[in-house]
């Protein structure tokens, strides 16, 4: 009988590689939790989507972090291997703050790192604001600012492409396709043409960064890549409409350090308007770090650097 499982990187006595499901909310989640020492901070990553859940295949790119941190993935409610319930703004978010303070009895800590990834960026923020007493730093990646914004310059992006490649068949979808950022249709069918002119993921194709390893990652069977599949589409479905209305240009005001990495290539919740927002932000520290071989997924299309700069946080921070 085949079962989930996270291999040991060393045999240090104070390490922990640890596949579990703990209750989130009233719904069994499972968190992946990699560490060489226990008394290291805690790193938290909310992945994005929504639905787009990291614990299949996170662990493969994040090794230099475990040296560093207790690094902890987590499936969020609907996604990946993690039970469903209801999907509202709010259960998410209620989610990651008792999923912060359950890290933080369980390790004896009193604040975490957190990275919010594209989706993971919009409760990354809202947990900068709410929950900063928690908090070392926020590092937010694929950084959400105004959908309705991004999805426009994106829309653009996509139209240009077309034009300059002389795309016939993408140019006959884009002048069928009406621009609206909260419908479904328009989504996907916008999205199957920015992944086509790596507006997304720019080094490397969804196949080589979700499924190419899948075979070796035992945190996933092979069933659970389906229910992934199943996962993504329907978050996807459940919550692009709260998705569709954020917008953070108002919320300019952090008491945290905040760290924003920008992938150079990322038409997907594009960089400029990350670059403008981190133009407006106050905060005690901020900077913005561009990943120049970058789409929308820098921890993963450079993850070396990523992991590099975490790293680096850590000092200056802690």
């Amino acid at each position: 009988m085949f079962k989930r499982k996270t291999p040991c990187s060393t045999n240090l006595p104070n390490s922990l590689y640890s596949l579990e499901t703990i209750p989130l909310g009233g719904i069994q989640q499972s968190i992946l939790i990699r560490t060489d020492d226990q008394n290291h901070p805690i790193l938290l990553f909310l992945h994005g989507g929504p639905g787009t859940a990291q614990i299949g295949f996170a662990r493969r790119f994040q090794r230099q972090l475990e040296k560093e941190f207790i690094v902890v993935n987590w499936d969020q409610r609907g996604s990946g291997i993690s039970g469903s319930g209801e999907l509202t703004l709010k259960t998410y978010l209620d989610d990651a703050k008792e999923l912060i303070q359950y890290l933080l009895e369980r390790f004896g800590k009193e604040k975490i790192y957190l990275v919010g990834h594209s989706w993971g960026s919009i409760l990354g923020s809202i947990l900068a604001q709410e929950y900063h007493d928690y908090l070392y730093a926020y590092i937010g990646v694929g950084q959400i600012v105004c959908t309705v914004e991004g999805e426009k310059i994106s829309f653009e992006f996509v139209k240009d492409q077309a034009v300059k490649k002389r795309d016939k068949k993408a140019l006959e979808l884009l002048n069928n396709l009406v621009f609206e950022p909260d419908s479904l249709d328009y989504l996907f069918s916008q999205r199957k043409l920015l992944d086509k002119y790596k507006g997304s993921l720019y080094s490397m194709t969804g196949t080589q960064l979700f499924f190419s390893k899948f075979l070796t990652n035992t945190e996933y069977l092979l069933s659970d890549w389906f229910r992934f599949i199943k996962g993504n589409k329907t978050s996807i479905k459940y919550m692009w409409h709260e998705v569709a209305k954020i917008n953070f240009w108002n919320v300019i005001d952090y008491s945290i350090p905040i760290y924003f990495c920008a992938g150079r290539f990322d038409f997907n919740t594009p960089s400029q308007l990350v670059e403008e927002y981190f133009q407006r932000i106050h905060a005690p520290v901020k900077e913005l770090v561009w990943f120049e071989n970058s789409g929308h997924c820098p921890p993963f299309e450079e993850y070396e650097k990523f992991n590099e700069l975490l790293c680096h946080i850590k000092k200056s921070v802690g």
